[in-house]
């Protein structure tokens, strides 16, 4: 079994315990100056709290939608200590069909490459596959797609 809670962006008690007493923290971010600044000040509140047998995860979305202004996997990287596991590619046209139609991407756009990194995603984090297989075969930044 599985809860997911998508926290608002506030800092309010309630939020940062269960961040902290949570089995699996996946921080999602845009890849900007931003956001990295946001991840970092979140990575160096909980990391002490969770400890090491509790690492978190970072993933990174709509990635190509700024191009000239976005950080790559590398800068998250270098900056936090933390591999993103994925990346989610901007792809507004199956978002967007998703949204209207109030289904799930993965049926709106199913061999989409924003399907297959949610899908990624969901591997990860329920341990049907490990962090290194995901990024050998999912990463978007890789020469492979």
């Amino acid at each position: 079994s599985y809860v997911i809670i998508d926290v608002p962006h506030v800092w309010q008690s309630w939020v940062h315990e269960l961040l902290s007493d949570s089995n699996e923290v996946v921080l999602v971010a845009l890849p900007d100056l931003c956001n990295l600044r946001d991840s970092k000040n979140l990575v160096e509140i909980l990391s002490p709290k969770r400890g090491v047998d509790a690492p978190m995860r970072v993933v990174l979305s709509r990635v190509g939608e700024a191009k000239k202004t976005e950080l790559s996997a590398k800068d998250f990287k270098d900056v936090l200590g933390i591999e993103p596991v994925v990346s989610v590619p901007h792809d507004p046209a199956t978002f967007g069909a998703a949204l209207n139609n109030g289904d799930m991407i993965s049926r709106v756009g199913e061999k989409t490459k924003a399907a297959e990194a949610i899908i990624q995603i969901a591997k990860v984090v329920s341990a049907k596959t490990t962090a290194s297989d995901a990024g050998s075969k999912f990463s978007f930044f890789s020469k492979k797609n």
